[in-house]
């Protein structure tokens, strides 16, 4: 896979939401590239994949924008449209001509994150835009960044996992069982992804966690949502690994038969 281009981050921006050493930022765009890289994947699938499922649910990773002068500032009830910048906007309505032009405000997409969310599956999860369009300084999903120890915990950013480790407990960073639950699996999971299923508890936690859910499939597309991949790709997996540590049952036992007809002789 092709090196993706890197933009100059400081032309977005402080790359900071505090100060202190646990105080670093890191934008989408970065983030998303970092997935793509280490995933081997593209951008639509990355951002569908791996980023959108982990900031949606009860308590997803901040999401801040950030000043070209300052700390970030947090993302709040800001809201979102349906446009390419995610900015109000206006557009050419229904029944226009050039002598009658119908203008009419873009719809919105919503408020804060779940807006942004939105916004970012309308674009940056979309095939059909490029992937230079994380960087355009007109739009404003260009600024969303989230703080170093979140991008560590919940998506595995690289040399940032060290911050995490003295922040947070993720047993997965070091390699250690068992789990202690979902978000730590996602944890793992995202530092691991081609680490056996079979390892640890990981099948334990996700068995109970879709028990406690309904066990059908939508306790499925639930769990894997939480743990950032897809529902058919955990399925496959926990069922594969189910299946290669059932062990076989002998269903003869020769040195028995043989003492048994000896005996009878």
């Amino acid at each position: 896979m092709a090196e993706p281009h890197t933009p100059n981050e400081s032309a977005f921006g402080v790359l900071r939401i505090k100060a202190g050493p646990d105080g670093g930022a890191v934008r989408l765009g970065v983030l998303v590239r970092d997935l793509m890289k280490r995933h081997d994947m593209a951008r639509a699938e990355a951002v569908t994949d791996l980023l959108l499922p982990r900031l949606q649910g009860d308590s997803p990773p901040a999401l801040y924008l950030l000043q070209p002068g300052g700390n970030a500032l947090a993302l709040g009830d800001r809201e979102w449209f349906q446009t390419g910048t995610g900015d109000a906007a206006w557009s050419i309505g229904a029944g226009s001509t050039i002598w009658n032009v119908k203008r009419e405000p873009a719809d919105s997409l919503g408020h804060g994150t779940a807006g942004a969310v939105a916004w970012l599956r309308l674009v940056w999860a979309s095939p059909k835009y490029a992937d230079a369009g994380m960087d355009v300084r007109e739009a404003l999903g260009s600024f969303l960044a989230v703080s170093e120890a979140d991008a560590a915990a919940v998506w595995g950013w690289g040399a940032a996992r060290v911050v995490a480790l003295s922040m947070v407990s993720v047993p997965e960073v070091v390699g250690t069982f068992p789990l202690a639950d979902l978000p730590a699996l996602a944890a793992y999971r995202t530092a691991n992804n081609r680490a056996s299923w079979a390892d640890g508890n990981q099948r334990e936690l996700v068995t109970a966690a879709v028990q406690a859910r309904g066990g059908d499939t939508a306790a499925w597309a639930s769990v894997a949502a939480e743990i950032g991949v897809k529902r058919q790709t955990l399925q496959a997996a926990v069922k594969r690994e189910r299946k290669r540590q059932t062990p076989k049952v002998a269903t003869s036992f020769p040195a028995l038969n043989q003492l048994t007809a000896s005996d009878g002789k």
